[in-house]
This record gives C-alpha cells, sequence and structure tokens, in this order.
C-alpha cells in the first residue's frame, strides 16, 4: 500500500470513530484541560475542536446553545471516490443519527437556530493535521484569539505554500474564497484544496513524543522541541502557561525558559502568568525549551494532580501542548504491610526493643485530598480482568474501624510522621475476647492500640531488598504499635512497613465491616 493511501485510510479510521455510538477515551499523557470558545451565528457555522472533548456526547455538548444539527465530514477510504457526512439532528430520534460521539482535533458543520456561543471543555491532545491532495479538506487552523495571522502567514512554509491552491471559508451564510491578505478565525474551520499532500501544514510543530509531558518524583524536567520554519525575517516566539481549566489546577509549579539558558532558579520567572519570549533569528529553524517542575511550597503533599496549558505563540500561528505534575504524595489508597520483627521486653538494664518471631500485617492507607488520612479496615477494588468487570475486597484484618491519623509528610514521602490511635471495646461486636455463649467471656478487654508511622526511616530488624527498582513510587519507614488493656504494662512491637499505591482499577473504601 502507498504512503498516500496509507495515510488516507489513517484520516478516514479516525473520523469514521464518530459513526460509533460509543467510543473509548482516548488515553492523554498530560491532563491539562482548556476551554475552546465558540462564537455561533444564527445558519451554518464551520468550527475545529482541537482538543478531545471532555463531554463526548454532542447533545450535552451543545445544550447551552439553540442548535438543530451537527455533522463531521468523514474522507473515503481506501478504494473510495467520495467522502460522505455523519450527522446528528436535534428533533429526531437518537437511533437514527450517524454522528454518535465527538472526537478531538476535528471539524464540524453546525446549524444553529440562532446566535450563540459555544464552550467546550476539550482534553490537550497531540495535533497530527495533514491535507489531502486533490480532494478538498475540511480543516481547522491553529491559530491564536488575539492578532491571529493571515491565509499568507499561516501557510507560509515552502514546503507547504506551493501547494495549497485554494481555501474557502463559509462567513453570513455564504461560501468565500480566502484571499492571502485575509485574517484567519481561531476556531474556524475552512475548506482547503492542495494538489499534493501535504502532511504538517502548521507554521508550528512540537517534537515531543505523544505531545503531553508528565512531571513526578523521579521527572522533574524535560526539553521540547519547536519546528518554527525558515523565514527571511527574525520572528519572537512567545510561550506562557495557564492553569488547566478543571478547576483545581495551579501553573505556578512550572518554569519555562529556553534551552540555551537554562531554567530559572527556582521561584524566579518562567513561571504562571509569565510570558517567556525567545527571538528567532532568520536563519534557526528550530528552537529548543526547558520546562521544570517545582513544587516544594507551591503545591501542598496529597494535593490532586496539577494540569497546565502550555501555548507557543509565532506570529504565524500557535501550538499548544499539555504538561501535568503528580506530587510525590498523592492523594488515593496505597496498599501494603508491615512486616513486625521487634517486640519491647524489659531487662535487668532497662526495657528496650529485641527481635521475635516475625509477623506480617496488611495495611490499607487512604491519603484524601482534603483532610485527615486514615487506616481503612478494608477496600473496594473494581477492574477489569479477561474482559470482564470484577469487583473484589482488600483487607487489613488487624483493623476493625477506619483509624484517623495526624501528622504530615514530606513532599517526597522520605520524612514525617502520622499516628493515631483506636479503642476496642469490651462489649464490641469483633473483640476477639468476647464470647456471647461463654458465662464468662461476655466482655472482652477494653483495648486500645496506639499506631505511629514514621515514614522515611529504617527498622533494625526489616526485609531485605534486593531490587532497586522495588523502591520507586513505594512508601516506606518504621511500623510502632502501642497495645494497651491486655497485660498489666502495654506492649509494644516495631516493624518495617511499605505501601505502593494500587494502580488496578477503582479503589475505594467499603463498609465497616
Amino acid at each position: 500500500m502507498s504512503t498516500r493511501r496509507s495515510r488516507r485510510s489513517t484520516a478516514a479510521a479516525i473520523l469514521a470513530a464518530a459513526l460509533c455510538v460509543t467510543s473509548r477515551t482516548r488515553g492523554l499523557e498530560a491532563a491539562a484541560i482548556r476551554e475552546e470558545v465558540f462564537a455561533i451565528a444564527a445558519g451554518w457555522n464551520l468550527i475545529h475542536l482541537s482538543g478531545d472533548p471532555v463531554t463526548k456526547d454532542p447533545r450535552a455538548a451543545l445544550s447551552a446553545i439553540d442548535w438543530t444539527s451537527l455533522w463531521a465530514w468523514v474522507p473515503p477510504s481506501t478504494g473510495q471516490s467520495r467522502g460522505r457526512w455523519a450527522a446528528i439532528h436535534r428533533s429526531q430520534p437518537a437511533f437514527l443519527d450517524t454522528l454518535g460521539t465527538l472526537v478531538g482535533s476535528t471539524s464540524y458543520a453546525l446549524l444553529a437556530a440562532s446566535p450563540g456561543t459555544l464552550r467546550v471543555k476539550t482534553l490537550v491532545v497531540p495535533r497530527h493535521s495533514e491535507l489531502r491532495g486533490g480532494a478538498y479538506e475540511l480543516h481547522g487552523p491553529a491559530v491564536p484569539s488575539s492578532s491571529p495571522p493571515t491565509l499568507s502567514r499561516y501557510f507560509s512554509r515552502p514546503d507547504v505554500k506551493d501547494h495549497v491552491t485554494a481555501v474557502y471559508e463559509l462567513a453570513a451564510g455564504a461560501y468565500r474564497r480566502v484571499q492571502a491578505a485575509d485574517i484567519l478565525r481561531a476556531g474556524a474551520a475552512y475548506w482547503v484544496l492542495a494538489d499534493q499532500d501535504v502532511k504538517e501544514p502548521d507554521p508550528i510543530r512540537v517534537r515531543t513524543g505523544l505531545g503531553g509531558i508528565t512531571f513526578d518524583s523521579q521527572v522533574t524536567l524535560a526539553e521540547v522541541e519547536l519546528d518554527v520554519g525558515t523565514s527571511t525575517q527574525a520572528r519572537q516566539l512567545t510561550v506562557r502557561a495557564t492553569p488547566s481549566a478543571d478547576g483545581q489546577s495551579t501553573a505556578a509549579w512550572l518554569r519555562i525558559s529556553p534551552a540555551d539558558e537554562g531554567l530559572p532558579p527556582e521561584g524566579m520567572g518562567g513561571g504562571a502568568g509569565t510570558d517567556v519570549t525567545i527571538d528567532v533569528p532568520a536563519d534557526q529553524s528550530r528552537v529548543r525549551l526547558f520546562l521544570g517542575a517545582e513544587s516544594q511550597g507551591i503545591v501542598p503533599a496529597g494535593s490532586p494532580d496539577q494540569g497546565v496549558v502550555v501555548e507557543v505563540v509565532l506570529p504565524s500561528g500557535q501550538a499548544v501542548l499539555g504538561a501535568e505534575l503528580i506530587p510525590p504524595i498523592r492523594q488515593g489508597i496505597w496498599i501494603g504491610d508491615a512486616t513486625l520483627g521487634e517486640v519491647e521486653r524489659a531487662g535487668v538494664h532497662g526495657g528496650g526493643f529485641a527481635p521475635a518471631a516475625g509477623l506480617t500485617a496488611s495495611l490499607i492507607l487512604d491519603m484524601p485530598a482534603t483532610g485527615q488520612p486514615r487506616l481503612l479496615p478494608c477496600a473496594q477494588v473494581e477492574a477489569q480482568r479477561d474482559g470482564r468487570k470484577r469487583t473484589y475486597r482488600l483487607e487489613a484484618v488487624l483493623f476493625h474501624a477506619p483509624l484517623p491519623l495526624t501528622g504530615t509528610i514530606s513532599g517526597d514521602g522520605s520524612s514525617g510522621v502520622l499516628a493515631g490511635s483506636v479503642r476496642l471495646p469490651p462489649d464490641h461486636p469483633l473483640n476477639p475476647y468476647r464470647h456471647r455463649y461463654h458465662p464468662e467471656h461476655g466482655s472482652g478487654y477494653d483495648i486500645t492500640r496506639s499506631i505511629e508511622l514514621r515514614f522515611g526511616e529504617s527498622a533494625p530488624v526489616a526485609p531485605r531488598i534486593e531490587n532497586p527498582l522495588a523502591t520507586v513510587g513505594v512508601l516506606s519507614g518504621v511500623y510502632e504499635e502501642e497495645i494497651a488493656g491486655l497485660t498489666p504494662e502495654p506492649i509494644r512491637v516495631r516493624g518495617a512497613f511499605r505501601l505502593r499505591q494500587t494502580a488496578e482499577g477503582t479503589v475505594a473504601p467499603c463498609a465497616t465491616p
């Protein structure tokens, strides 16, 4: 199969997903969300969604405007001479619709009964646009809403401008040919005719793998390469960072700088609300950027992931990429165990811990986004296994109820203490020393357990870890517990704990047994 046919088949397959009633959510390297705004006129409108819509149901996404129908153009696949339209109509039954879901980086024809403003929240996704030669393509140029470029400036690359032969826009209910000096509109889609396949018509091409960058405790610096094309004149490139439109993110943690200057010191320059301007000489076609994560004192430990939208703007157009910060101590449920290998014993020279027969106790630590962390007696997991939805429980047998913890943990989990206590009354149904049918054991002992988790410390008696990768993404430290009520003197035990955040399915606290 030729390269040209392969690209046509790929484009058709992507848009053919719009014919499905349901769709799978596209994976995203960086969870950055932006709000795309469109001024809708009465009648026909050509719009382009650059990102993957958060709300994929067309009826729900268009509920704020007075719309009549929405259409998507599906290019011809291999062996077909013509493409076709997929549509959804507001007034007809849903089972008659051929457009079942919205997809990202796609242009649409929208028929509206009255003017309005359409706002769509989208996930920032990689942009891989192309123009197919020999036929009109519905194409959405990536241009900023402020100071958008002219048509000739947008298609200014030598390998692009010579092959774009005609461009038409839909304005005031009629099609009009766009002239070279006409200014393009942000969010609009155009019918573009090229005399041959143009793989990447955009003026800025971002080279970052999948188009998103993720920072965590292991990755704090990333390099981005921009292909800005050649020009006979010097240009200025502007980079700005804005928080994700998820309502909980901040951009204060991200620092941006040209690669040849290095990153500014922490807490200085290149962050949220600061435009980074780079002079691009006439003979330079590539620009490198450094993006760095700074979370200490800015993003609290245990806070949700932080998303940022990074906009790169040239006089000829713009590019958008996403960046995400995963705080070292993330909210969620951590599962592991404590290996108890020491017990405090009295001696002629005073008390102290001594080795004892090992005991492994399961631990489930809940780190909520807000509120106190706590140890849970159980957690419920919902996951897909062998194509089926499975639900099962994880138990921490040593706990009969959630145990609230107080204290703090450092940003990377290398230090800090969490402590709490729980009481098991004599008449509690789960008291192991109570037996309702025994006349002498109608009630048990009044037991109080005081637990302390010291993060980052090493227990004198702890399991030996041979694999150095076993510590990546793990919270570990010393587990110490004092049990009062069983003997005249409290019993103290100590050991090492290790916790890992589960990545399987959905995990949530379950009802107390």
